[in-house]
């Protein structure tokens, strides 16, 4: 084979390598920018959680609850276990409806 040959194949060659890493870094490029889309928001929770950590806070002594009138008190948790209890009663049925189909 001539000379000129085998400088057109180790041409190929080189120029078929040099697609190929340039392949592999747009993929690189691209996967840097998508991880970094992720990542953002991350960091700006992390800055914002040692933000609050950084600040001073001053605690405040709750206030007693002893004038609040007990009976409805008892009536707004007897309501809300009224609630809980439709809501179950309801799920109850949904699940039994979907059973039967």
């Amino acid at each position: 084979m001539p000379f000129w040959a085998w400088l057109l194949i180790d041409l190929g060659i080189l120029i078929l390598g040099a697609g190929w890493w340039a392949i592999l870094g747009f993929d690189l490029a691209n996967r840097g920018e998508r991880l970094a889309h992720v990542v953002k928001p991350m960091l700006d929770a992390a800055a914002a959680l040692e933000a609050a950590q950084l600040a001073d806070f001053e605690y405040t002594k709750p206030e007693s609850d002893l004038e609040s009138d007990p009976v409805r008190l008892e009536r707004a948790w007897e309501h809300r276990m009224a609630l809980r209890e439709q809501k179950k009663q309801a799920r109850q049925r949904r699940l039994i409806a979907r059973l039967r189909k």
